[in-house]
């Protein structure tokens, strides 16, 4: 048996008291971590409207089902990277919906908070909060290991809501940390990252912003049409590139910030060129639309050109 990748050595669990008020005790042993936990509630029947959260439903049109009510009262996480529950989190749990609230928790001296996470058929719905994480944990949940080191922390904060439409916002900062590649193993010297974005009926907004020692700074914006039905249509077709404008200024050394790579080791794209800084850009030019290729590997790092 596996879990996140790593074979279980050892589970022991403990249940304890009755169908409609119990506890129980889990305690988790892999070859880098080890994992407890301890619940309490209790199971008990509810109708459920097959239409979903906020719908109403004749008597005859629901189905019963059996509903799971408690707290997570405990949850800690020993290993590379420490977690520890900080408080009790609620939980309401069947096969049609899932729903947590109040759940915090610290990482690596950083904070995680889901003040609201919801699941109910295709319907999807979470709102928290970050401060001072960690990226590298959650890039080593990656099953392709990314071409870049990094010890970044950053804070935000999100609301987003999927189901026909995807809805909502979320918000990056860099708090402290810089990223390092490995072909060429450079560091960015990154001083300032934001990420922002805004989803409307699954119309997104994004923009960010970037400015580095290495490669000077950057500001970049566009939008995109997403589906969010699929969430693998909804990842492939935002990470394709965003329909907008790209304002480059002055690299600091003759470089350009790579935001990507082609397959082929290119990365061509479409924006709207200038120059300066990003609090006082010398020049836009009317905007003008340009082809542009992102610096490819083994060859030396091309100009943007206007074709």
């Amino acid at each position: 048996m596996t879990l996140a990748g790593q074979r279980l050595s050892a589970v022991h669990a403990n249940l304890q008291g009755r169908r409609n008020a119990h506890t129980l005790t889990l305690d988790a042993s892999m070859p880098d971590w080890r994992v407890t936990a301890r619940l309490a509630g209790g199971l008990d029947e509810r109708q459920v409207c097959p239409q979903g959260v906020g719908r109403a439903c004749k008597a005859t049109e629901a189905s019963t089902t059996t509903l799971w009510r408690g707290q997570l009262t405990q949850a800690t996480a020993q290993g590379p990277w420490p977690m520890q529950l900080m408080g009790a989190a609620t939980l309401r749990l069947s096969r049609e919906q899932q729903q947590v609230s109040s759940l915090a928790l610290t990482l690596a001296g950083g904070r995680l908070t889901v003040e609201q996470f919801s699941r109910q058929g295709a319907q999807l719905a979470s709102r928290g909060s970050l401060a001072n994480l960690p990226l590298a944990p959650l890039l080593a949940l990656l099953e392709t290991e990314p071409p870049f080191t990094t010890d970044l922390r950053v804070n935000g904060d999100w609301d987003l809501r999927a189901g026909t439409t995807l809805d909502g916002k979320l918000r990056l900062r860099r708090q402290s940390g810089d990223v390092r590649t490995n072909e060429p193993a450079q560091s960015l010297g990154l001083t300032t990252l934001v990420l922002d974005l805004d989803a409307e009926a699954s119309r997104v907004t994004a923009r960010v912003e970037a400015a580095s020692r290495e490669a000077g700074q950057l500001r970049a914006g566009g939008r995109r049409r997403c589906c969010a039905r699929a969430p693998s249509s909804f990842c492939a077709q935002c990470a394709a590139g965003m329909d907008g404008a790209t304002r480059r200024a002055r690299p600091a050394s003759g470089q350009t910030l790579s935001a990507g790579r082609h397959p082929a080791g290119c990365a061509p794209g479409r924006a709207t060129l200038g120059s300066g800084s990003l609090a006082a850009p010398a020049s836009m030019a009317r905007s003008m639309p340009a082809r542009f290729v992102l610096p490819c590997r083994n060859k030396a790092s091309p100009s943007p050109t206007a074709r």
